[in-house]
């Protein structure tokens, strides 16, 4: 008669797929929420360019004076990592722009961008 032996512990081949799977939906997820950052870094920049814009809009209307944003990388101070396009936005003393100061401003993150778009008649949006 044979005796079976009950086996009651985890070969090292069964524990080392159980780590090889952990590292790979760990790396997996390091990759998803470094993207979820940059998209969230970038969607708060853009977020907060709009917001001057429309602070500056209003400004000229209260004051009944034109009022001006110069968007650079060298005056307009934005995260690291983030730039934005050289643009000069201009509104007039109706919140409207004048004409060739209204405009797209290109946000770029490193794998991403977004725009912040200013109309002639100053709409401001975030696409």
């Amino acid at each position: 008669m044979q005796n079976k032996k009950s086996r009651s512990a985890f070969t090292l081949i069964e524990i080392l797929i159980i780590i090889a799977i952990i590292g790979t939906l760990l790396g997996y997820s390091f990759l998803s929420y470094s993207g979820y950052i940059e998209s969230a870094r970038l969607n708060a920049a853009a977020k907060k360019v709009a917001s001057d814009l429309r602070a500056a809009q209003n400004t000229a209307k209260n004051e009944h004076s034109t009022k001006s944003i110069i968007f650079s990388n060298k005056f307009y101070s934005l995260p690291s990592g983030i730039s934005i396009n050289n643009k000069t936005i201009k509104f007039a003393a109706s919140g409207n722009c004048p004409p060739g100061f209204s405009g797209t401003l290109i946000l770029q993150g490193k794998n991403r961008s977004k725009k912040v778009i200013v109309s002639p008649n100053g709409r401001v949006r975030v696409e």
